[in-house]
């Protein structure tokens, strides 16, 4: 019997729950079944989905004011060429 995505996940939550890496090692051991092949891509989804969508969508510190400037000066242009 395969195992599923939610299984992986479940197990990924479980390992990570005791405070160690989920590793797809961890995961299988945990599952007490699987192979690597089938729990890599689906370890690597979850952990993806770990990561909050605000810490890798804003940045840590502003764009400096002559890359702002320059970019606003370009784009007007940019927009134009692609009519």
């Amino acid at each position: 019997m395969a195992i599923t995505t939610e299984q992986v996940h479940a197990a990924a939550d479980a390992v990570a729950a005791t405070g160690k890496n989920p590793t797809v090692a961890a995961v299988r051991a945990h599952l007490g079944t699987g192979s690597f092949s089938t729990i890599t891509p689906i370890l690597k989804a979850w952990t993806e989905a770990q990561v909050p969508p605000t810490a890798a969508a804003s940045p840590s510190k502003p764009a400096p004011q002559p890359l702002i400037d320059a970019l606003l000066s370009v784009a007007p242009k940019i927009l134009v060429n692609r009519r």
